[in-house]
């Protein structure tokens, strides 16, 4: 048998070096900002590649949307990847001033083209990543609609302002258009409360669509003041699960019949602050429930009845698919459901609390709130 060739150290290293080259070299060397993506990209598994407009973002933003995994950049697909037809994303970056940082959007439509009436942003510790985000945006594309949607950081007033950068951005698009499309604020969270701000400020903005607007704060202050100084000319869509716990539906109708401005309603049964929705196969529930709340907005900002005002939408286990998103209604306000009794399905026996507020995972950044609130609401009982 022949003695086996000895390789040196060296060059052992130097190959297993060039072997890693390979394995980590791009698959192609197109810039992202220039590059198309995929809107469902943003939520596959791992962490996702991000554009360098995204770098600059505030560690701080985190978790917001329950998205541990993903850190809110704008996802990069293979170049190679053809994205299916209207689900085209762009990324690119809106000044915001002199000396001061750019602005990181997507939009499904190229910049530079037909502005989007929807001026979108996620929440306080989310990203553009985030799946709530992703999924409503998506829907709002499904729908035949454009949609921008722009990051930013946990500071109000500075989301707040953002708004404005961007809305300058698109006037000055649908001016070179010579467009009269309607611009339209929302946001998800406290991205709901900014849009609900920066509305008061934009003469020219006179629709709002406010996704898990939370109403109720840490310390149980119901944050309505924002809502009520807006006027009669501006028309607003709530989109609520009624298991969210920063929104107690009894108080937002009452604060709907003290408001100024004309509101709809979307009810989503089951979903959670993060619009999650319980029971089984939660993951594809929550997935369509999201896109159909998008498409819902997308149809409502072009066409509203000013008589039916109530949308109340489910999962509908035996068909699989979201029911009720076709139907307005014209009777009460939704209102914060009751206790209700439905079949368990197996033995026939009624079941209780069906309709009763699930309790659900909070992010960190809702705990650091919600923890010291009811620390002290516990020693008020204690005392009492």
């Amino acid at each position: 048998m022949p003695p086996r060739k000895r390789t040196a150290r060296s060059s052992k290293r130097n190959a297993s070096t060039d072997e890693k080259k390979a394995t980590t070299a791009p698959a192609s060397t197109t810039p992202a900002r220039a590059r198309p993506n995929d809107l469902s990209a943003a939520k596959g598994k791992g962490k996702p590649k991000v554009a360098d407009s995204t770098q600059d973002a505030a560690p701080t933003d985190v978790g917001d949307d329950n998205d541990s995994k993903l850190n809110g950049g704008v996802p990069v697909t293979n170049a190679d990847a053809k994205p299916p037809a209207g689900r085209t994303l762009y990324d690119h970056d809106i000044s915001s001033g002199p000396g001061s940082k750019t602005i990181s959007c997507i939009r499904n439509a190229e910049p530079g083209c037909t502005p989007a009436p929807l001026i979108f942003t996620h929440g306080a510790g989310g990203g553009l990543s985030a799946p709530a985000v992703v999924n409503f945006a998506q829907g709002v594309v499904d729908a035949g609609s454009n949609i921008v949607c722009f990051k930013g950081n946990m500071n109000l007033k500075s989301r707040t302002r953002m708004f404005g950068s961007v809305l300058e951005y698109e006037k000055q698009k649908q001016e070179q258009d010579r467009a009269e499309e309607k611009l339209a604020f929302g946001g998800r969270s406290m991205g709901a409360r900014a849009a609900a701000l920066a509305a008061q400020e934009a003469d020219d903005v006179k629709i709002l669509v406010l996704v898990s607007y939370p109403l109720v704060g840490p310390n149980g202050d119901v944050r309505d003041q924002i809502l009520l100084d807006i006027g009669t000319d501006v028309d607003f869509l709530f989109i609520s699960g009624d298991g969210d716990n920063m929104c107690d539906l009894r108080r937002l109708k009452e604060v709907r019949e003290k408001m100024n401005a004309k509101s709809w309603m979307v009810l989503v049964e089951g979903a959670d602050h993060g619009m999650h929705l319980r029971g089984g196969g939660g993951k594809k529930r929550t997935d369509m429930m999201g896109k159909e709340t998008g498409r819902v907005a997308a149809r409502w900002i072009v066409n509203r009845d000013k008589q039916k005002t109530e949308m109340i939408v489910k999962w509908d286990s035996s068909r699989e698919a979201v029911v009720g998103s076709e139907s307005w209604g014209s009777g009460e306000q939704v209102g914060e459901p009751g206790e209700k009794e439905e079949d368990d399905g197996k033995t026939g026996q009624a079941k209780k609390g069906v309709g009763k507020r699930p309790r659900e995972k909070v992010s960190a950044d809702e705990s650091k709130e919600i923890k010291p609130a009811r620390k002290r609401l516990r020693g008020r009982k204690k005392a009492s």
